[in-house]
C-alpha cells in the first residue's frame, strides 16, 4: 500500500494499492466510503433520496408555443428518460398514467398526439397499441419511405423515368445497366411490386 494524499473529509492519510497510477490516486479524495458519506455537500446522496416523481420537474421547460412541456436532461432513443436506481425510467408513459390511468394489456404505447417525442405534457398524451401509433406517424408524414427510407436506392423521379422508358420498350437489362442496378430490382420497380406510389 502506498499513501495518495490526505481525506478530504478526516484529513487522514489515504490509501490505495502500490500498483494505482498517479491519475488514479489524484482522482481519490477520501480514505473512506464513510468518509464518502460524511462529506458536506452531499449531492449524490440527496439526488439519491429525492423521489423520482419529484426530481422530474426541473428537467421540464414549457414551450409557450404549441403548449409541450419539453424534456431538457436524460434521452434514449428520443425520448424523456430519467435514470433511477441506475435504470432508465420513461418519463412520458409516467405522466400519460398520471393523466390516463395505468396501461391496459392491449393499450400499452404511450402516443404522443403532439407529435413531439421529448414532450411530457400529460394532455399530449394518450395510450394506444403499436398500430395507432404507427398511423400517427404515417399521417404526420414522419414514416420512412420512399426518398426518405435509409434503404432507398433510386429517387421518385428516377422510378417515374425508368417506368416511361420501360413502357416504350426498353429493355429491363438496359435498364438495370443505365441505372446501375439489379436487373431483378429494375423489374420489381417497372412492374410496381415496388414503390407504388411513384
Amino acid at each position: 500500500m502506498k499513501i495518495a494524499g490526505n481525506c478530504a473529509q478526516c484529513l487522514g492519510p489515504i490509501h490505495v494499492p502500490k500498483h494505482f497510477s498517479a491519475r488514479r490516486c489524484a482522482a481519490r479524495k477520501f480514505c473512506s466510503h464513510a468518509c464518502y458519506l460524511a462529506s458536506e455537500p452531499h449531492k449524490r446522496r440527496e439526488y439519491k433520496t429525492t423521489p423520482p416523481e419529484v426530481r422530474l420537474w426541473q428537467f421540464i421547460s414549457p414551450e409557450p408555443n404549441s403548449g409541450c412541456w419539453l424534456w431538457t436532461s436524460g434521452k434514449v432513443n428520443g425520448y424523456a428518460v430519467l435514470t433511477t436506481n441506475g435504470r432508465p425510467w420513461y418519463v412520458h408513459r409516467y405522466m400519460c398514467s398520471t393523466a390516463n390511468g395505468p396501461p391496459t394489456k392491449d393499450r400499452n404505447v404511450a402516443r404522443h398526439l403532439c407529435h413531439n417525442s421529448l414532450c411530457v405534457n400529460p394532455h399530449h398524451l394518450a395510450w394506444g397499441d403499436n398500430a395507432d401509433n404507427s398511423k400517427d406517424t404515417v399521417s404526420v408524414g414522419r414514416h420512412a419511405f420512399g426518398d426518405r427510407h435509409g434503404n432507398s436506392k433510386i429517387a421518385f423521379e428516377q422510378i417515374v423515368e425508368m417506368r416511361n422508358l420501360y413502357r416504350s420498350g426498353l429493355n429491363i437489362r438496359d435498364l438495370a445497366y443505365q441505372f446501375g442496378l439489379h436487373h431483378q430490382y429494375v423489374y420489381a420497380l417497372c412492374s410496381e411490386r415496388r414503390r407504388k406510389s411513384a
